[in-house]
């Protein structure tokens, strides 16, 4: 990804499915950062009116967040609502630790307009859940 800024998230919502309605996490990057932090390929964060703010300066940059005690034996739905000027894909990888096999892909519109997207997550995750956003 060329470095170019994105405003990434608004919102991320963690809900049981089937749904029962109930919300187990959110983050409205409107109100803060929420202890979330990018990496070297990220400038600082910062969040607006309108969201978390993710500049990048380099290839594969990344946010994360920090640990979140989820139900284990529930599946989860990940919902995120972002906009983006830069790359079509993104990855949003989920455990204690990141690694490969713990994520899940998709397509992201790079039109500079919101979009919504949900993500399901059918492995038991549990507390100390943390996810990590690469947008």
């Amino acid at each position: 990804m060329s470095a170019s800024k994105l405003l990434v998230v608004v919102a991320m919502l963690l809900l049981p499915v089937p749904g029962s309605g109930k919300t187990v996490a959110e983050w409205d990057f409107s109100r803060g950062t929420h202890g979330w932090i990018g990496n070297n390929k990220v400038e600082k964060l910062t969040n607006s009116s309108q969201g978390l703010i993710v500049k990048s300066t380099g290839e594969d940059p990344w946010i994360e967040g920090p640990a979140t005690d989820l139900p284990g034996d529930k599946t989860i739905r990940v919902k995120i609502r972002m906009k983006s000027s830069a790359d079509t894909s993104a990855e949003l990888f989920y455990g204690k630790t990141f690694r490969a096999g713990h994520s899940a892909r998709f397509n992201v519109r790079n039109d500079g307009k919101w979009h919504d997207y949900s993500l399901v997550i059918r492995e038991d995750l549990g507390p100390g859940t943390r996810f990590r956003l690469d947008p």
